[in-house]
């Protein structure tokens, strides 16, 4: 008897299996194969995770922040968020991340360690309108500034779909905006890093910043060269 049993459940499980092939689960097709069909559960692995991070810097450097009553905190661990806000990052003895409230940082400076360059930080509006500053990474400060806007894109990962770029990852990248700040123009000044760009804000002084240019063997690629220009140029005009 109980081996009969056994027999007549395991004959109406099979036949059960075999008319539920297009089950559904959450309103997704489970796909359990049976003897008419060569259909399997597949899961797809492909995705790497995350590169890069929202941080202009991935590691801890040494950062000097000074408030707006001008007192100065030194050697502070820092991280500067520069995705979609700025977001302003410390930690405490024990590791854990403090945020820092921005409103009441005057400027900070952050020394990378690995490429030996201090990156000073300070707060322009970009437009006279905008409704509060944002924090510029100084290239070089005179009478025409040299600005740096630092900010990371996002680009998520692409490989699901015929018309998929094969991308498993998603993605954090760095990105620049340089500016001008002019002493004539409250907003900032787009510029790009090219000759014909700098030239048409730096005005007035053509041949002999050309004249430097080709002396110096200047690289408009390399933020440091473009500061030597506007260094330069600021000296011409005292």
């Amino acid at each position: 008897m109980k081996a009969l049993f056994i027999t007549l459940f395991l004959v109406c499980f099979s036949l059960f299996l075999h008319g539920q092939s297009n089950l559904t689960f959450m309103g997704a097709p489970v796909g359990l194969p049976n003897a008419n069909s060569n259909m399997a559960l597949v899961m797809d692995n492909r995705y790497q995770g995350i590169k890069g991070s929202p941080r202009l810097f991935d590691k801890w450097y040494p950062a000097e922040i000074v408030l707006n009553g001008g007192q100065k905190h030194q050697n502070i661990p820092f991280k500067l968020d520069v995705f979609e806000k700025q977001e302003l990052i410390t930690k405490n003895q024990t590791g854990d991340s403090l945020f820092i409230k921005e409103e009441m940082v005057s400027y900070f400076s952050i020394y990378n360690e690995d490429t030996k360059i201090t990156h000073t930080f300070k707060r322009f509006k970009e437009k006279n309108t905008d409704t509060k500053p944002i924090f510029f990474d100084v290239l070089h400060e005179g009478k025409y500034a040299l600005l740096a806007k630092r900010y990371k894109n996002f680009s998520p990962a692409d490989f699901k779909g015929g018309y998929s770029v094969q991308k498993f990852y998603d993605e954090y990248t760095n990105a620049t905006d340089l500016f001008v700040k002019m002493p004539e123009i409250e907003d900032l000044v787009k510029i790009k890093p090219n000759k014909k760009s700098i030239l048409k804000v730096l005005s007035g002084k053509d041949k002999e910043l050309s004249a430097f240019i080709d002396k110096e063997k200047l690289d408009f690629k390399k933020e440091q060269d473009l500061a030597k220009l506007f260094a330069y140029y600021n000296q011409l005009l005292n």
